[in-house]
Formats: structure tokens, sequence, C-alpha cells
């Protein structure tokens, strides 16, 4: 069939976004910390060189079994404190961890017993004594998972070692000295909203200022929807967050990372943010300083943000869907997304990359590479200083990760965008609708928010991510999942897919393209497979579907998965 008689007409039918903001809101742009590791290492040489920068927030560890040897007697000269002693003493620390273990009491492992954490309590009371001027404490490191607990708390569910940090909190607050500092909870990895949610649940809001996350199982561009799924407890609404350790491996990327997280979690209204690591840790996550004490690319990224932007206001700008972008202060803004063509109009706003190089290139916007801008002129306006060039995308099943209320799925809510996600399920395609779970809710699911469901017990462990899905199910489920398109007007697509299956999918995938009721593909995709379908004619108010499945039973696949519908004849006029 065809549904278009000439070019003028597909021209008039296409979809696309251009650079009108859908929405904007301020807020201030989170302080910025540095995990320092001054507890393995000390270094005055460090200390001071950060001095020079103006650098002034940095996280590090005490660690109780080096400074309480004996029963009730503290020593806080002893050699293992010296390089947190110096950060004390310097006014650096921005927050400490207090590890929970003690060759005193129980064996040396994490404290249960209301013995071992009642003196875990006096210990930070003593702490705060001998250095009143620490900002904040945050007890226990990532407590939720089993890599920093020892003993039998190993053995733990998640909501039971919920139960034991609030059992934390409430010691602790037997001290006014400790009730008058700053007190961050749950040093949670991962945005685990159950786990936190069972601490809240317990009463933790009484006795602590703040909710601590690392948000390394988050993309950036996740950030801002995740904690709005935090923030659906009554208890966090005005609960503050800090993200007390955020980063990734790859070097070259990593100034961009950082920005696009500062940007996203400044919209997300995080208060504080702490980048990991401060110095090379041996594990290739990019430093902030090398080892001649000079600033990586990184490192400029980071002593910009933290020396000019922190606490200032901060105004997120989407034209599009595809497109993130904040206002710094009025005098920088960062801005990256789905790629295409930039131009600016004003020649006082410079472009930068996100080391802070000059920009030598020709402009454009790209997935994961922001473009930095700077002014000592008028305030920034993106809207007005900005030409886009026209936005071919019209879905994006990575961008437009949909996570519906309670009592709401992900086919049939207000506000769902892009694709209406559900499963197919058994030999007679049975729709079971997917819902929003908080991660960590139990063993064996996702620290993060992700799409699931809970009506169909067979199905517990299907989790559905912004960028992939596993499934493991037998041949009475035969589980496909649908992403389900409906066109907004008559137009051209193109339907582009990006698998990468793990190891465990050796045998591939089925992969379904549907559009307006006829099959255009089946095949099957194996390994690591880019492709582009179409393009295909698509009238207003028909659906595109793109269906995955088992290729073989017992079905067991997962990965990545990405799905991009991309009108190729869009060409909007810009205004």
């Amino acid at each position: 069939m065809h549904f278009f008689k000439n070019i003028t007409a597909v021209l008039a039918s296409t979809v696309c976004f251009t650079a009108n903001s859908l929405y904007a809101q301020e807020n201030t742009a989170p302080l910025l910390g540095i995990d320092a590791g001054l507890f393995l290492v000390p270094s005055t040489r460090v200390i001071e060189r950060l001095q020079s920068l103006g650098i002034n927030d940095l996280r590090d560890n005490t660690v109780w079994a080096h400074i309480e040897t004996e029963k009730g007697k503290y020593n806080f000269g002893v050699d293992q404190q010296k390089g947190v002693d110096e950060l004390n003493r310097a006014g650096l620390a921005g927050s400490l961890i207090i590890w929970a273990d003690n060759a005193n009491y129980e064996d040396g492992n994490t404290v249960l017993k209301s013995e071992g954490i009642d003196a875990l309590a006096e210990f930070v009371s003593a702490y705060l004594e001998h250095y009143p001027d620490v900002r904040s404490i945050e007890i226990g490191n990532e407590f939720n998972s089993p890599s920093f607990i020892y003993g039998p708390i190993k053995e733990k569910s998640a909501q039971e070692l919920a139960a034991v940090q609030v059992d934390y909190l409430k010691a602790l607050n037997e001290h006014e000295n400790v009730r008058n500092t700053r007190i961050i909870g749950a040093s949670a990895h991962s945005i685990a909203s159950a786990y936190i949610w069972e601490m809240l649940d317990l009463g933790a809001a009484d006795y602590m200022d703040a909710v601590s996350i690392h948000t390394y199982t988050t993309e950036p561009e996740h950030i801002p929807a995740e904690l709005s799924v935090l923030r659906r407890h009554p208890k966090m609404k005005d609960m503050d967050i800090e993200i007390t350790e955020f980063g990734q491996r790859d070097l070259a990327s990593a100034p961009d990372f950082f920005w696009r997280n500062y940007c996203t979690m400044a919209a997300s209204g995080v208060k504080r943010a702490v980048w990991y690591p401060l110095t090379q840790r041996g594990d290739n996550y990019p430093p902030v300083l090398q080892s001649d004490m000079s600033l990586t690319p990184l490192g400029q990224a980071l002593t910009y943000a933290h020396t000019k932007l922190q606490g200032k206001p901060v105004e997120f700008y989407q034209p599009d869907p595809f497109t993130y972008a904040c206002v710094f202060g009025g005098s920088d803004a960062v801005i990256w997304g789905a790629p295409r063509d930039v131009a600016i109009r004003r020649h006082d706003m410079q472009p930068r990359r996100g080391d802070m190089r000059e920009y030598d290139r020709e402009l454009e916007l790209m997935r994961d590479r922001v473009i930095f801008f700077h002014t000592d002129g008028a305030p920034i306006d993106l809207e007005l200083d900005i030409d886009l060039g026209a936005q071919p995308v019209v879905a994006d099943s990575y961008y437009q990760f949909f996570r519906p209320a309670e009592g709401e799925n992900a086919r049939t809510a207000d506000g769902v965008e892009g694709f209406r996600r559900y499963l197919l399920v058994g030999s007679d395609d049975r729709i079971v609708d997917l819902e929003t779970c908080p991660g960590q809710q139990r063993g064996g699911v996702p620290w993060r928010p992700y799409l699931c469901t809970t009506k169909e017990p067979n199905l517990w462990n299907f989790a559905w991510l912004p960028t992939g899905f596993n499934i493991v199910g037998g041949e009475d489920e035969n589980m496909r999942v649908v992403l389900e398109h409906i066109s907004e007007k008559e137009q051209m697509i193109n339907i582009e897919t990006d698998v990468k299956l793990n190891m465990l999918s050796s045998s591939g995938v089925t992969l379904d393209i549907i559009v307006a009721g006829e099959t255009k593909v089946s095949t099957v995709v194996s390994g690591s497979d880019q492709s582009s379908f179409g393009p295909y004619a698509v009238p207003e108010g028909k659906e595109v579907k793109v269906i995955f499945g088992p290729s073989e039973m017992p079905q067991l696949y997962n990965g990545d998965f990405r799905v991009k519908l991309v009108n190729p004849l869009c060409a909007c006029d810009q205004e």
C-alpha cells in the first residue's frame, strides 16, 4: 500500500522535534566532593595540592578497629589514622565513613549485637569530640551489598541489613554531639529503593539528615527518573539525597561522563555528589590527580565545577526526549544527546570539550560526549542562543524508558512515551503488563528501579532496564518482549536495532517487526548485531511492533537491547 503520493506530503507529515523546551526547572548545582582514600596512603603533598586548587570537600574512611584497640580506649594518633588526621586538621573532610567492625567486639565481624552497636556509637561520639569540625558521618559503605561487611551479617537479606543499619542510627542518636552532626544513612550501592524504603519504614528518617547512594549501575540520563521512584516513599519527599560515589572506568569519556552526571544530578535535586577516586587506586577508575599531582582531563572538568559552579542555580533544559542540557548560573552550560548539528547564535558563547579544552571540530551533539559553553556576557538561554538541527528520531527505547506509577503499567499508563512495553506469554499470546519494581526488594533482582510483573509468580525474575532485559523461563512461558509504537502522523520510519547478547544467549533471539499489522521482518539475531530495517510507510494511528523472543527452549536470554525509530525524511524548518 502507498500512503504518500509525493515528497511534499512526506515532509508535511514528518514528525520532528525542534528546540522548544518541553520543560525547565530550577535547582542548584550539587556540592562536589572527591573520594580521597588518604586512610590508605597518607599524603601531605596531596592535601597541599588540593588546597592550592581550592578543593575542600573530601570523603574518606575512619577505621574504628585502628583507633579502639582496647575496649573503651581511643588512640587517635595511630599510624593508620595519620592520613585522615591530617585531612581533618586541614578542614577538608566533607564526610567520613565509619567502619562497623572491631576486633574487641563479635570476633572482629561487623557488629550485630547491642554491645557492639553501642560501642560503635560511643566511638563515633568520641571521634566527634576529638574532631569537632567533621561535617558529616556516613556509617558503613555500601551496606546493602556483601562487599564491605564481615561475618554472620553476610547471611542476612537486604531487608535484615536495613534493620541493622537502623539500629546503628538509633544508637548514634543517643549522643548529643552526634545528633548535632549531619548523619548520612543508607550508603547504598545503586538506587536500591526497596532497601532504602525498608529503612524508612523502620523509622530511619528520624535519625538521619540525608540518604546516600552510589549510582554505578544507573546511566546518567536515568538518574532523575530513578530518584523519582525512590521519592515515591512519603518519607523521601523532603529528605536530602547525596550521591557519595560515582565514576566509571573509561578514561577517554570520563570528563563527559562527569558532566552528564552532574547535570542530571542537579536536575534531580541531589545536594552533594562525590567522584570516585581522587588518585589511582589500581581499579582503572579515572582519578582527579595524576601521580605528578597534575590534573587529569577528568580533574580539569571536576575542578572547574567545584570552584566555579557548585551551589549555583541550574536550569535543566530538554528540547525533546533525546537531548539533555543544563545551564549553571547563567554563565556555563552543557548539552548532549542524539546526534545532530548545533550552531551558535552568539559570538561570545565559546564551546569547549568536556575536559575544558577548546572545541576544535564542527559542532555536533553526541550521545556520550558533551559540548560545554561559557560566556562572560548575558546569561545563556539555550532556546535562543543555539540552533539545533532537525531531529529525525521518532522513538528510542533507551531515552524513553517509562516507569509507571503505582497501579499503572507500561502499556496503558498516561505519559507513556515512545514505546508501549509488555510481554506476550504462552502459545496464546497472552498479554502480561509490566509495572515498576523498586530494586533489591528480593534476592536475584536488579538493585535499581526496573520493569517487572508481580502478578505472575513464574515470571518473578523477569527484569527490563533501559539498556536491555533478561528472561529465564520454560517452554510453557514462552516469553516475548514487545515494544509497540503508535505513529502520531503518517510518516516513513526506519527501525534500528542494537543487540548485544551475553554468552548465555549463544543461540540468539528471534526478532519480528510488524508494521500496521503486516510482518516485515522475521529473523534470528545472534551475538552483537546492529541492523536497520525499512523505511516503511506508517499511517497515522497505526502501530510499529518490535518483538524479541527465544530462539530455542528452555529460554534463557539476556543482554543489551535497544530499538530506535528514525524518520529518514525529517527536514523540519528551524525557527
